[in-house]
């Protein structure tokens, strides 16, 4: 009786075995089978589409038991992303979450994607809007009927995709932004949000002076229709290099970012003549945010290693104190806060110091091409010295152990003017026709009388050296030396 118990309990052991083997085969089948099927497939495009906002549509899918694979998803909306095309799709099911009613999508592999986003705002008609919106091909998704079987899950978790190359471009009102040859890590997290890491590739700006910036490393996170910019890192030119981190709000459309921008050489953003005049290199934060109106952009601008050159009121300071100081400047300290609206710049708290040579501090608006500035310039006073009138007449104000100036800036970011070189040439012709008028007698001529006529003219200067030279050959002489050098004024 015991060995026949013993053998009767292995019986039923092996029984056991074999029906939750054929259990579990029946079941593996009814999955398999499922899966195979248009069903599955018609599933999983109904799930991306709505994650996307979009209607699209798997390609026919291959099977290698449990690992699948597609030529493409494509993809047309009429939200922000308005086209999406991936090819090469890889994936594998997983059956653990079957306990918990999903599907796993694991270890999701992309060869190439390419998508197309706008953000512009659309228009209040409706027929407008709609007209806006491009033509689409993609045959509407039939919902994925339910599954025979009940116990078979209708939702699908991902845990990640990785793209090989991805290219993104994006409209921002009359603003086309394209990203190409990315790559691209997809994560997916608590509460449905999202972890994007993208490297590599390009970042152009279409229309605007900006060059191609390459991406080094961008996180992105998606929650909560909140996106928020982790880490943004950006190299162009040769050594310019952009880091930023921020917030975008999709409900109140708010955005926030701040960041720094370091390594730009003047002559990587300037233009016309600018790029001769001014070298150095440009270090700025920024802060970048709409939350009280308009998009508003402010930061702290530093020039390092600045340089000067060729500049009308160097020039003319050079030729009036008789020194080659003023014709190239180097730059100890060179910075200014600045604020940027509706295409309008403001560079505030301005400060330009060479040691020993100048100081320049005041405020600068550029609108456009439009230059509308105030300037107070110090100059020593030893420099001072050797310009005729200048020290009393022009520079009148002495503090810090310099004398100052007020100097309006105008004219056009190509052709700069200021009033400092005018003064300057009034300043010289009066003191040197006064002294002339000391030194030349009566018998010369007219040159006293005509003395107060030449210095309210608008070119002193040049009537001047006419009118003694008309009158005496020895005032000539003297003019002649007084104002050597100094070129005439157009």
């Amino acid at each position: 009786m015991r060995k026949s118990g013993i053998a009767w309990q292995a019986k039923l052991t092996i029984a056991i075995v074999c029906t939750a083997l054929l259990a579990s085969g029946i079941f593996y089948g009814l999955i398999r089978s499922y899966l195979h099927g248009d069903a599955f497939r018609r599933l999983l495009s109904e799930k991306a589409s709505k994650a996307l906002g979009t209607e699209g549509e798997f390609g026919a899918f291959r099977w290698d038991g449990l690992a699948l694979e597609s030529a493409s998803f494509t993809a047309n909306g009429s939200g922000p992303l308005r086209a999406l095309q991936m090819d090469g799709l890889r994936t594998e099911i997983g059956l653990g979450g079957l306990k918990n009613g999903v599907w796993e999508i694991i270890g999701s592999k992309v060869h190439r994607l390419e998508t197309t986003l706008d953000f512009t705002q659309p228009k209040s008609e409706p027929s407008a809007a709609k007209a806006e919106l491009p033509s689409t091909t993609t045959t509407p998704i039939t919902p994925a009927p339910a599954p025979s079987r009940s116990w078979l899950p209708r939702e699908v978790k991902f845990d990640g995709l990785q793209i090989a190359n991805a290219k993104i471009n994006a409209k921002f009102g009359d603003k086309q932004l394209t990203a190409s040859q990315l790559r691209a890590d997809l994560k997916s997290f608590g509460r449905q949000g999202h972890a994007v890491d993208l490297s590599g590739g390009t970042l152009e700006l279409a229309g605007k002076n900006f060059p191609a910036a390459k991406i080094d490393r961008i996180r992105l996170k998606h929650q909560d229709d909140r996106l928020f910019l982790d880490q943004v890192q950006l190299s162009a030119w040769d050594n310019a290099r952009l880091e930023a981190s921020g917030e975008i709000d999709g409900n109140s459309d708010r955005h926030s970012i701040d960041g720094s921008i370091s390594g730009v050489k003047c002559s990587d953003v300037l233009s016309g003549d600018w790029v001769k005049r001014l070298s150095g290199e440009l270090e700025t934060t920024f802060s970048y945010h709409n939350h009280s109106g308009p998009a508003l952009a402010s930061g702290k601008l530093v020039l390092k290693n600045g340089n000067l050159t060729a500049f009308p009121a160097l020039d003319a300071l050079a030729t009036f104190s008789n020194t080659q100081r003023f014709r190239s400047l180097a730059f100890n300290d060179a910075r200014s806060d600045w604020q940027w609206q509706d295409g309008r710049l403001t560079l505030d708290n301005l400060v330009i110091a060479s040691d020993g040579a100048i100081r320049a501090e005041g405020k600068i608006t550029i609108d456009g091409e439009n230059l509308d500035g105030q300037l107070n310039i110090g100059l020593p006073p030893e420099v001072l010295a050797k310009l005729p009138g200048a020290a009393s007449d022009v520079f009148t104000i002495d503090e810090r152990g310099m004398r100052w100036a007020p100097v309006r800036i105008t004219g056009t970011t190509n052709k700069p003017k200021e009033d400092l070189s005018g003064r300057l040439m009034n300043a010289a012709a009066a003191r040197i026709l006064g002294k002339l008028q000391q030194s030349i007698p009566d018998t010369e001529g007219n040159a006293i009388g005509t003395a107060e006529e030449i210095i309210n003219s608008e070119k002193p200067v040049e009537k001047g050296v006419e009118a003694i030279l008309n009158n005496s050959e020895s005032a000539g002489k003297l003019l002649k030396g007084l104002l050597k050098g100094i070129p005439a004024k157009e």
